[in-house]
């Protein structure tokens, strides 16, 4: 009985935890960082935003946007953004490299950007190509052309 109490009492304690490291929480807008904001105004201007969500995990500060035409934003804790998706408009060029803009333009003309991932060695570029194909085109972070792979 004791032992069955005591891992009773420890489940319930490494629940406390893993919950306790991570909180979600909306704020408002005007609670982003700067660079967040700006980026927001610059890519996505005139667009309303529904909803801001501040997630705490283990410390570190994340947030996610939400915009009325269905785009999602995440940024890291300083406001530099990590990752845009979209889930019914494609997304501007301009966010990315202008080098790797020229590439989209010259080489998928009539493709839809639909995510873009800011990673630590360049970008990922989730594409629909014109036979609707999902890929994922890699640059570097000057905006060089590395790859293309199938988005599975």
């Amino acid at each position: 009985m004791v032992k069955m109490f005591q891992k009773i009492l420890l489940c319930g304690l490494i629940s406390a935890v893993f919950f306790a490291c991570k909180e979600e929480k909306n704020i408002d807008y005007d609670r982003l960082p700067g660079a967040a904001q700006a980026f927001i105004e610059k890519y996505f201007p005139g667009i309303e935003v529904d909803r801001v969500v501040r997630e705490k995990d283990d410390g570190t500060k994340s947030y996610e946007v939400f915009l009325a035409d269905g785009t999602q934003i995440d940024f890291n804790s300083n406001g530099e953004w990590l990752d845009v998706e979209s889930t019914f408009l494609g997304l501007p060029l301009a966010i990315l490299p202008e080098q790797a803009g020229v590439y989209l333009t010259e080489n998928y003309p009539d493709a839809q950007i639909y995510g873009i991932e800011n990673e630590r060695g360049g970008y990922i570029v989730k594409i629909y190509d014109a036979d609707r194909r999902p890929l994922e085109l890699l640059f570097n972070t000057t905006g060089d052309f590395v790859r293309e792979q199938l988005d599975y």
